[in-house]
Formats: structure tokens, C-alpha cells, sequence
């Protein structure tokens, strides 16, 4: 850090980590795992969510922007009623679609950050 500090003009006190889809997933790893996230002060999950069973909480305070569409099938906002887990969402392509990933229901990992 003391070299990006050298070299560019940067608030190290300000460092975001942000993500979109696959990327958002990362989000969540880097403020969780205690090599890392003492050196963001938040991240922005972009329609990303974890699978079931690989989210945890921040390892040190930070700020989450999670941006996610109620009505996403493919990274679904709510739990689905026939998800195998509370809190679990199946995400679809198209309706007709019965396969698809599993994930954390992204109000789940909002109201946890919380």
C-alpha cells in the first residue's frame, strides 16, 4: 500500500472493492477473509450473490451496495418457496427453465450485513 501511495495520488482510507455478477461473488470473499478486508472500507455486490454456504460476514466493518432487480430470475432478490434451504434462491434463465444455481437470496445477505 505504501507504494501505490508513492505513485498515485490515493485516500488508502477510502478503497472500495466492487463486482458485478461472478465479480460480485468476490466482493463478498475480499471482505470477508481477513487477509484482505482490513484494506476495503466496503464493497458494491452488481447483481451478485454467494451460493448457499459460502457467505459469511465481513471479517472487519465495511460498508455493502448491493444492487440487485426484484424481478432478476438469474440472481433472484427472495428466497424460493421450493429452494432446498431457508433463505435459498434458484435462479432460471426463462420459466421454463427448471435448472439453474442455487444462491444466497440476496435480501438474506442484506439484512445479515446489516
Amino acid at each position: 500500500s505504501h507504494v501505490v501511495k508513492k505513485m498515485l495520488c490515493v485516500d488508502l482510507e477510502q478503497v472500495w472493492v466492487a463486482g458485478c455478477s461472478n465479480g460480485a461473488m468476490m466482493v463478498y470473499e475480499a471482505l470477508a477473509d481477513p487477509r484482505t478486508a482490513g484494506i476495503f472500507v466496503g464493497g458494491v455486490s452488481i447483481v451478485g450473490a454467494p451460493h448457499p454456504g459460502f457467505w459469511r460476514p465481513p471479517a472487519s466493518p465495511a460498508h455493502l451496495l448491493g444492487i440487485w432487480g426484484l424481478d432478476d430470475t438469474v440472481i433472484p432478490y427472495a428466497a424460493s418457496a421450493d429452494a432446498p434451504g431457508p433463505g435459498v434462491a434458484l435462479a432460471t434463465v426463462d420459466e421454463a427453465d427448471e435448472r439453474g444455481w442455487y444462491y444466497t437470496a440476496a435480501r438474506n445477505v442484506t439484512r445479515a450485513w446489516s
